[in-house]
């Protein structure tokens, strides 16, 4: 068997197990396992290398035969293909679609910076309700990025060419974890969950474990704060949170689109590989409150179902936290955020690494996910009072000292951000009051921090000397002019001098 066919042994908590502890059961196979998974995130990164192979090896896929009707049987889907490759092929099919049925559009920004793009499929109507689909927020889930990419072909295809309706509007993400995604290609890191945040420290990336990764779990960093982090995790972990939720610029584009869009719906995240339909919660065991728990239930029901009708696959329905608990995960954010339908899709499949013949068979069981969700939207908001979103959840209000070494661009950045986020929170009722405190101080210390940081540059420019202009001048605490020099009190400010000369004149004056 080829080394790139290993099937790493990954628990469902996401880690490749220790050694030791195997060592210590007497299970050599495991051992020898580990060890291959080791030497393939040691080496040049064998599955990167097989698909380097199969891209040159396969037909091109840019030609006159990719037109609608064609698109899901393009020589595309031969292999897996990094991200630049993806989005030729989407930008090819927005092109090539007719009457603008897909369209691009960025929703958010990556770490490093990056647009992440979105694609929308609109039916003949406009203006419909719409379902959001997430995929690859892990990113060295390869599989749900391409199927995600397949499912979309398909249904341009049974659309454009076969007249096969579409219930509701289509968002699709394919690359949430763009920046993870770049790495898995590009180092070692072809494991890598997280995206690349650094967090300010330096995490050495260990194979084995395959847990000390810097960065931020991007399926852990939404809200609401009651939900978030609440058993703490240190920054190695695979599931490190981040500081606070939206504190990633991935995390906090998606949240800030969905609040402008409340014509959504719907929302399914896809990941790998456990063969599961996923609903909340997975912060907690307890069940959502009637009648969502049995609406949950019969969604989970029905996908199924659709599966295996189409497919012949069967697959699992369970609460999330049956699974593991998990704190600030999307779909969980987005049904207590809006009250509406959302699960966590988990393609099924033995490995992270797996031969890309499986991409048409996962997308596949994708398109039968798609449609089961949205033929059951009606019956699930039927008779429910669906609460209207709040921004619950803003960014923890920003610490000084956190800013004092952001570059001026940074600076302006941040508030730039809190400055959206206010647009966002402010109007509507009482109970937003408190979230808009939140944001209004934190723009006001960042103003602060960054007329410091100018007003410092100005002095150190202009020097110490008598000439700097009096708004410049630094202003001393009463304990420091206690200690002052005769010459250092020759350039007090005049606001200083002022209040001295005067100060026993109001001590002492008489109401009139």
């Amino acid at each position: 068997m080829p080394i790139t066919h290993v099937f790493c042994p990954i628990p469902s908590s996401g880690n490749i197990a220790s050694p030791r502890d195997d060592l210590m059961a007497g299970n050599t196979l495991w051992v020898a396992l580990t060890a291959a998974c080791a030497a393939i995130a040691h080496s040049q990164n064998p599955d990167v290398v097989a698909n380097a192979a199969c891209q040159e090896a396969a037909t091109p896929y840019l030609t006159s035969t990719l037109v609608p009707g064609q698109f899901a049987s393009s020589s595309f889907f031969d292999c897996f293909r990094p991200q630049d490759q993806m989005f030729e092929y989407l930008d090819a099919l927005v092109a090539r679609t007719p009457n603008n049925t897909l369209t691009k559009f960025t929703i958010s920004k990556t770490f490093v910076g990056r647009p992440i793009p979105a694609y929308k499929i609109a039916g003949a109507t406009g203006g419909r309700s719409t379902v959001v689909v997430l995929s690859m927020m892990h990113a060295r889930e390869w599989i749900t990025g391409s199927a995600t990419i397949y499912a979309m072909a398909t249904l341009i295809d049974e659309l454009v060419t076969r007249n096969k309706p579409l219930l509701y509007d289509w968002v699709f993400v394919p690359i949430t974890n763009l920046d993870g995604y770049v790495a898995t290609w590009t180092t070692e890191e072809r494991l890598r969950r997280k995206n690349v945040n650094p967090l300010g420290e330096s995490i050495p990336y260990d194979p084995v474990a395959d847990s000390s990764q810097s960065g931020v779990d991007l399926n852990r960093n939404f809200g609401p704060l009651s939900s978030f982090n609440l058993v703490p995790t240190p920054k190695s972990s695979l599931t490190y949170p981040g500081p606070s939720p939206y504190s990633e610029p991935e995390t906090m584009g998606i949240h800030t689109w969905l609040q402008s869009h409340l014509e959504v719906v719907g929302a399914i995240d896809i990941h790998s590989y456990a063969g599961l339909i996923l609903t909340p919660f997975a912060s907690t065991s307890a069940p959502p409150d009637a009648p969502f728990n049995e609406k949950f239930n019969a969604l989970g029901q029905a996908m199924q179902d659709a599966i295996f009708k189409d497919t012949g696959v069967v697959y699992g329905a369970q609460q999330a936290s049956k699974l593991y608990l998990a704190y600030g995960s999307f779909s969980e954010y987005f049904f207590r955020q809006y009250g509406k339908p959302s699960i966590t899709f988990e393609l099924k499949g033995k490995s992270f690494i797996v031969p890309s013949s499986s991409i048409p068979s996962s997308g596949d069981h994708i398109v039968a996910v798609l449609r089961s969700f949205a033929e059951s939207i009606p019956a699930f908001l039927a008779n429910v009072s669906v609460p209207t979103p709040s921004p619950a959840d803003v960014k923890l209000q920003v610490k000084a000292h956190e800013l004092r070494n952001k570059t001026k661009s940074e600076l302006l950045a941040e508030l730039d951000d809190f400055q959206q986020e206010l647009a966002q929170v402010t109007g509507g009722a009482a109970s937003k009051l408190a979230k808009i405190k939140i944001v209004r101080r934190s723009i006001a210390r960042v103003l602060t921090v960054y007329n410091q940081t100018q007003k410092a540059r100005l002095r150190e420019k202009l020097g110490h000397g008598k000439h700097i202009p009096v708004d410049l001048r630094e202003k001393k605490t009463r304990a420091i002019r206690r200690a002052l020099t005769k010459e250092e009190k020759a350039i007090k400010t005049l606001k200083q001098q002022k209040k001295e000369a005067y100060f026993p004149k109001r001590r002492f004056a008489v109401k009139a």
